[in-house]
């Protein structure tokens, strides 16, 4: 690592935006997410960044509407509904 402390003709002292050294401006790179880093703290961007993902489409090729609910009351022995347990039209109850 270089102090950056030292006269060099045309050049500057700057700050490291990671690690906070100070080196000479031909010493500095910009990385990709817009900071000022020397080249132990450049990192390149991961090349996961630049994949495109594939469309997936998850429509059915057809489809129906849904049917209409049908409640039916179960019967049970003896012609007796569960609906308050009258008899039912049509049916003989024994006894």
């Amino acid at each position: 690592m270089s102090s950056g402390t030292y006269f060099l003709k045309g050049s500057w002292n700057v700050l490291c935006d990671r690690c906070g050294f100070r080196f000479k401006a031909d010493e500095i790179r910009k990385e990709w997410t817009g900071e000022l880093v020397c080249s132990k703290c450049y990192e390149t961007r991961h090349p996961q960044d630049f994949l495109r993902s594939v469309p997936d489409n998850q429509t059915v090729p057809y489809m129906r509407p849904y049917g209409q609910d049908v409640f039916v009351s179960p019967t049970y022995a003896g012609g007796l509904s569960t609906i308050n347990s009258a008899p039912i039209n049509g049916f003989l109850i024994n006894g």
